[in-house]
């Protein structure tokens, strides 16, 4: 049910209203048909990168590279880059780490993980593996806000955004 390629993702963000109506499913299907059938899975996986949240406000990877690590996204190690992938699909949730200056123990044994299936699938060399492998992240936080006020903010975040309920009205001042 909430299965879908990277392609639907893409045209979600980029071309459609969030509007849960069958004429934007219809649309959405065709236009994900459409792209398929006239751009390369780079350049779709491309326009999907430069347009999806990365965290609270932080939307494309070049600026999520240099907000998390002070660098252009051409630069991200494989670790930096597996760190993006795991954040993924709830990038607020995930910023907790940022709030906090780093992923925990269990979060970098996620992050090995994919470096893992990365070597094993062939995208990471014996040599690119091995360092990715030694290194733990480090977040560039100059522009971090205190970690107190980054939790609250992430905690804000995250208890404000209502389950959707079609139909429902929220109360005053909600949302």
């Amino acid at each position: 049910l909430g299965a879908s390629s990277i392609t639907m993702q893409m045209v979600k963000n980029v071309l459609l209203s969030r509007e849960k109506t069958l004429s934007r499913k219809l649309q959405e299907l065709f236009l994900t048909w459409y792209l398929e059938q006239n751009l390369s899975k780079e350049r779709i996986l491309e326009i999907y990168f430069n347009a999806i949240e990365f965290g609270p406000y932080l939307y494309g990877i070049g600026k999520a590279a240099r907000h998390y690590f002070g660098k252009p996204a051409k630069d991200l190690t494989p670790r930096e880059a597996a760190w993006f992938s795991s954040i993924l699909p709830n990038p607020k949730r995930r910023y907790i780490h940022f709030c906090k200056g780093a992923p925990d123990e269990k979060w970098e044994k996620y992050i090995d993980r994919i470096v893992r299936r990365n070597h094993e699938r062939g995208r990471l060399t014996d040599e690119e593996f091995a360092v990715a492998m030694q290194d733990r992240l480090v977040f560039d936080r100059a522009e971090a806000l205190p970690e107190k006020d980054c939790i609250a903010l992430i905690t804000r975040l995250t208890e404000l955004a209502p389950p959707a309920i079609p139909g429902a009205v929220l109360p005053t001042g909600a949302g």
